[in-house]
């Protein structure tokens, strides 16, 4: 299987309510995103995925919603009661979800620092 994967980068913000830490009080993080898809491209003969396709999906769907704003806003209900978490395993399955009918995506990988990630990969769904 071969695969192309294009990797991302945003700032947003977002709190955890109810958690005991300091992540409970409002702070930002420069996210790292990696999406991996497969698959074969119409665009070129042998192409899996044009870099340029699998871009613009990506801003569309994803940069143009989380770069930049407060995460909690988009994981609130209009009562103010938490749907989910802003964890970075939620905001990977809100990514899968978004791009699912767009990409064949094989993984998605969300880095909310360096050293810490979270990921979603189709052969562990």
């Amino acid at each position: 299987m071969l695969l192309v994967g294009r990797v991302f980068e945003f700032e947003a913000a977002h709190h955890l309510p109810n958690y005991k830490g300091p992540c409970q009080e409002n702070h930002g993080h420069s996210y790292r995103l990696l999406i991996e898809v497969d698959g074969e491209s119409d665009e070129y003969p042998g192409m899996v995925c044009d870099f340029g396709t699998l871009k613009d999906i990506v801003e569309e769907k994803i940069l143009c919603v989380l770069d930049h704003s407060d995460i909690n806003e988009l994981m609130w209900d209009d009562s103010k009661k938490a749907i989910d978490p802003p964890i970075a395993e939620n905001i990977v399955k809100w990514i899968v979800d978004e791009l699912k009918n767009n990409l064949q995506l094989v993984r998605v990988r969300l880095w909310e620092t360096s050293k810490c990630y979270a990921e979603w990969r189709r052969d562990k769904v």
